[in-house]
């Protein structure tokens, strides 16, 4: 189907089931406004009659050739005319009949079964024991092996006359159920069969495919056969089954006679609209409900969501968030509406909130830790239950508290993961891990260009910035540095070499994790 031509039907699908029109004054139901449009107490899918969701299977093309018998030669006078319409035959010998309310209707009209179900052609086969009839067909496409196909069609039956005499007598209850059977070939040059009988019986090379069981009703009944071939076939012929029942038997009266009008066949998925169901995301606190698809959505297609049968204004995507309160309790549908119609999913009932879990722990305060520092983590998730640790990269399962030493420099990452049944929650934390704090400060420098102990330096780790003032005996400041852990003093004041004694020192530092410390001590200075 070319994508002018979806379009339509899907319009043709919104109008019917959307568009109001006025009858006697009052509204046609809108199906997706969530008002009562029509004032009938129903709103929007719970008014069934003023919102049907219904497929038309009738859209679906079929790989039968003039599938509903409408084009034909001329209008057929008599039985016995099957070469009148286009592209069937009689698929044996028995003489199948041609039906159209332009001429010849045989005994349709009497039993009550006018109009047709599609357009004014029928055809019409005798299911006798000595007299088997068949319609057939070449295929647009082969059949392929191993694919999955739909036949639907119109079925009926009445008794007919054999020589075209008025049969009144209504045929249903006067039969047992009997299993209307599709033959196929794999070859064209296979139609037809040369028999009064079964078809395999004048060529072995047909075979039985696919049957139905049905009961014989005087009305009009909408049918449908699935089967998968197992060879591919070019072919097709549809008719009784090769044994029938005792009481279907020839006679110079009346005899069963079961009618065929618009036969579609083509892959299972062709007549599918998609929608199957609907699933459930249960592992967030908003539980997330999803359309199933069974086959790939048409480029243009409607989805609309219902809560207790009334639209959810503005819910037209495959997926739908309830509200995580009670608010959100209700019984959920989707519809689905293509080029086919419209299809219903079955409904979703929510009732109570979600018991998902929610993992989290305590015991981090900090972006950085020192190397060697220790921490106690505690697990405080809820709705869970199991869950496991992952510190650093290693994967524990163990009872809280747990006391974590930093063992080496650069990132670790804290994750707790909890569990409920299916639903994970993961909670995770990364800091790094750096050296710890040590300051080493001299006690005593030689200032003597020896090129030994020259200079009073602190050597220091895990620390960002330092200051560092020098003082005299008498509280002088005599030498500073600001923001540098690699600052030292050389012993001089002023370009002038410093008398030998003891001088003092202030220290102020910032370590990785921001934290402000200050040292204060003494130490000698001395030279030869």
């Amino acid at each position: 189907m070319n994508i002018k031509t979806t379009n339509h039907f899907i319009m043709k699908w919104l109008i019917l089931f959307f568009l109001i029109v006025s009858y006697n004054g009052i509204s046609q139901e809108i199906c997706n406004n969530g008002i009562d449009d029509d004032a009938n107490g129903l709103i929007d899918l719970n008014d069934t009659l003023g919102c049907p969701c219904t497929l038309d299977f009738e859209q679906v093309n079929s790989l039968f050739q003039n599938p509903s018998f409408e084009d034909y030669i001329y209008c057929p006078n008599s039985f016995s005319q099957m070469i009148v319409v286009l592209d069937w035959v009689g698929a044996t010998n028995g003489t199948s009949d041609y039906l159209n309310t332009c001429g010849f209707i045989y005994n349709a009209g009497n039993s009550g079964l006018l109009p047709f179900p599609d357009g004014n052609g029928a055809v019409g086969t005798i299911f006798t024991n000595t007299n088997k009839e068949y319609i057939g067909t070449c295929l647009n496409s082969p059949l392929l092996a191993g694919v999955n196909y739909t036949l639907k069609f119109y079925i009926a039956s009445s008794f007919v006359h054999n020589t075209n005499g008025t049969c009144n007598q209504n045929i249903e209850g006067l039969f047992s159920p009997v299993d209307v059977t599709l033959f196929g070939a794999a070859s064209c040059s296979s139609l037809p069969s040369p028999t009064f009988l079964c078809p395999t019986v004048g060529d072995s090379l047909w075979m039985e495919i696919a049957s139905l069981t049905y009961t014989p009703l005087q009305s009009w009944n909408l049918v449908e056969i699935n089967f998968t071939p197992l060879v591919n076939l070019e072919t097709v012929m549809l008719g009784p089954p090769c044994n029938l029942p005792i009481e279907y038997v020839e006679s110079q009266t009346c005899m069963p006679y079961i009618y065929f009008d618009n036969l579609i066949l083509n892959t299972s998925n062709s007549f599918n609209n998609s929608l199957d169901t609907i699933s459930s995301s249960q592992c967030t606190i908003s539980q997330i409900l999803t359309a199933q698809f069974s086959s790939p959505l048409e480029a243009d297609h409607v989805v609309q969501w219902y809560k207790n049968g009334i639209a959810i204004i503005g819910q037209n995507n495959i997926s739908y968030t309830v509200p995580a309160n009670e608010s959100g309790f209700g019984t959920y549908v989707v519809t689905l509406i293509t080029s086919l119609g419209c299809t219903l999913s079955d409904s979703f009932v929510v009732n109570s909130l979600p018991e998902t879990p929610i993992a989290s722990f305590s015991g981090i305060t900090q972006p950085s830790y020192q190397n060697g520092e220790t921490i106690e983590l505690t697990n405080t998730s809820s709705n869970f239950l199991d869950h496991i640790w992952v510190l650093c990269g290693d994967t524990l399962n163990i009872d809280e508290p747990i006391a974590l030493t930093f063992a080496e420099l650069g990132s670790c990452c804290i994750k707790l993961i909890a569990t409920n049944n299916q639903c994970i929650s993961i909670e995770e934390q990364c800091i790094e891990v750096v050296e710890d704090v040590k300051i080493l400060i001299p006690n005593i420098f030689t200032p003597n260009n020896d090129l030994i102990n020259d200079t009073f330096t602190i050597v220091s780790s895990g620390i960002k910035s330092l200051d560092c003032g020098i003082f005299n005996r008498w509280g002088t400041k005599i030498f500073q540095w600001e923001n540098n852990v690699a600052g030292f003093w050389d012993g001089t004041e002023n370009k002038n070499n410093s008398v030998s004694g003891t001088y003092y020192y202030i220290i102020s530092y910032v370590d990785n994790n921001n934290q402000i410390a200050t040292q204060k001590g003494q130490f000698l200075l001395l030279r030869d």
